[in-house]
């Protein structure tokens, strides 16, 4: 069986990505935010579309004053449904919206890590732990 060992650089990683994640955790953030706005109301709209049923949302319904809008053909919706799953698991949007913000953080930070291990291998990193 191997052994579980946590590497430092991932670590590492985790903990300077910290500063980008703190201000999610102030109250009234996303309101304050330069795109906060825009993401709860999103979330909003896909919260309401996939609750009327479609599985693969494409239209907000009140964007345009009413009117709707093909918002989710244009933005890219794996945010969404991250999102989506926050809020169906009790969880109100705005904090949904926080962690999904916060999933994604953290994926990037490991999918670079990756990357990174991948382009360089396994010995470049061995080589600067030691």
């Amino acid at each position: 069986m191997r052994k579980l060992r946590l590497d430092p650089y991932l670590l590492l990683l985790l903990v300077l990505a910290l500063p980008a994640l703190a201000p999610l955790a102030a109250p009234g953030y996303m309101f304050d935010a330069h795109d906060g706005r825009h993401s709860v109301f999103y979330v909003q709209m896909f919260d309401a579309s996939i609750r009327d049923g479609a599985l693969w949302p494409r239209w907000a319904m009140h964007h345009t004053q009413g009117l709707g809008y093909p918002t989710f053909l244009i933005q890219a919706p794996l945010g969404f449904y991250v999102a989506e799953v926050f809020v169906l698991l009790g969880l109100s949007i705005t904090m949904s919206v926080k962690l999904a913000w916060l999933v994604g953080t953290l994926a990037g930070a490991w999918g670079i890590y990756r990357l990174t291990v991948y382009w360089l291998g396994d010995h470049a990193i061995a080589e600067w732990r030691a």
